[in-house]
């Protein structure tokens, strides 16, 4: 039914250009692990993966990740389930050349990329940009197959510097999640 990766083009801006409540800019600007965060907040959490495939960076990623490492990157989609209700639909896109330096990022399955992540004190993170994702994108069309009600979405997205490698996160917060 779904094209793996859908597609998260956007129109992403800084945190700033967004008029967001504190319940908003408490999920959507934390700097620390949403993963660590889901856990806290909710009895049971679970990782759906949609989909995991190689490819390389399209154009409007690449313009994003400037200047990003050459060659292929693994293109990682899941649902983040909080209490068994879809909560978050995050997409990452790894350098495959980071795989191969670490045994337990090659190993990930259905564990969280975030856990992975901030277990490293040398972990950067560059500034944070939101979107807002309208009922005609196929993220909604995702989140009602979910079950979810259609509505607009708000997501964020990220670079994370780790072994001289960048890691780049969108997360979209469903609707009927925690943030709203």
């Amino acid at each position: 039914m779904f094209e793996f990766p859908l597609p998260l083009t956007n129109n992403w801006l800084p945190k700033t250009a967004f008029e967001l409540n504190l319940k908003q800019q408490n999920w959507l600007l934390s700097e620390g692990s949403l993963t660590a965060k889901l856990k806290s907040s909710f009895v049971d959490f679970s990782v759906e993966i949609l989909s995991e495939k190689k490819q390389e960076l399209t154009l409007e990623q690449a313009s994003f990740m400037k200047p990003h490492q050459q060659g292929m990157y693994t293109f990682r989609e899941v649902i983040l389930r909080c209490d068994n209700q879809a909560q978050i639909y995050a997409q990452s896109w790894i350098p495959d050349a980071l795989f191969s330096t670490d045994a337990q990022l090659a190993q990930l399955g259905s564990k969280p990329l975030g856990e992975y992540l901030f277990r490293h004190p040398e972990l950067m993170r560059n500034e944070i940009q939101v979107a807002q994702f309208d009922e005609s994108h196929p993220i909604i069309d995702l989140a009602c197959s979910l079950h979810l009600s259609k509505q607009p979405c708000l997501g964020r997205r990220s670079i994370f510097s780790l072994f001289g490698y960048q890691v780049m996160v969108c997360e979209v917060f469903l609707p009927q999640s925690v943030l709203y």
